[in-house]
């Protein structure tokens, strides 16, 4: 259906940069990954059931939107704290300005 459509990130279970890259990726594409869902026969397995129903919930697509609006930044802010040999006033600055811009979500 979509071939240009890349695979997802694959998030690792201890790096929260990798889950909200995920996030991302699903906000960023949810349309058409929930058309390829729905064209998948429910009878066909249980977890395409499921995946049917929760992919057809409203509130899915509005936590993906709400994470992305808010908290997409961090991403490149971890991505940023994770180079080497980098000034300690420098990351600071980051940290300060992630913590700015998490005071403001509401």
């Amino acid at each position: 259906m979509y071939p240009d459509l890349t695979l997802p990130p694959e998030p690792i279970i201890t790096r929260w940069g990798t889950w909200l890259s995920a996030v991302l990726y699903y906000s960023n594409t949810f349309e058409k990954i929930r058309n390829v869902v729905l064209n998948l026969d429910p009878e066909a397995a249980i977890a395409i059931k499921k995946t049917v129903e929760l992919i057809d919930s409203k509130n899915l697509q509005n936590n993906l939107a709400f994470i992305s609006t808010n908290f997409g930044f961090l991403v490149d802010t971890i991505s940023k704290l994770e180079t080497s040999k980098m000034p300690l006033t420098e990351s600071l600055e980051i940290v300060d300005n992630a913590i700015k811009q998490l005071e403001r979500v509401p």
